[in-house]
């Protein structure tokens, strides 16, 4: 179905996955070209009686997900939620990995300072001068 293309897919929860449960296939995620598809396909009626969308956290959904269900409420999906939250644990294990390796003493004291200053470059803030 998809070679590097990108669709927007409603679906109905409360089919639970069987027959039905897809409501609109759409290809491409640019927010004017989908708010305008889905204005053409469903009534005004039938877009308010939307409760609940759930998204990934693109700002183009979300404007989607404002433009054409004005009673929803928004979801976050929990996959982007999750790699966010491990994302920013793994960048503070790696920072306090590097603060640690500065602390360490090392027995061989040539191949340490070379390894340390490396890291103090990366560490450090350019500066202006």
């Amino acid at each position: 179905m998809s070679n590097g293309e990108l669709y927007t897919i409603i679906t109905n929860k409360a089919k639970k996955g069987k027959k039905g449960s897809i409501v609109g296939i759409f290809k491409g995620t640019q927010a004017d070209d989908i708010i305008k598809i889905i204005k053409e396909k469903f009534t005004q009626e039938q877009r308010r009686m939307v409760k609940e969308v759930t998204l990934d956290m693109a700002n183009s959904m979300n404007l989607i997900a404002t433009k054409c269900f004005p009673k929803h409420t928004t979801v976050i999906d929990r996959f982007h939620v999750q790699k966010l939250a491990c994302d920013a644990v793994q960048q503070k294990r790696i920072n306090y990995w590097i603060f640690l390796i500065m602390l360490t003493p090392f027995p061989e004291a040539d191949s340490c300072d070379v390894f340390r200053m490396t890291f103090r470059r990366m560490l450090t803030p350019l500066s202006n001068n």
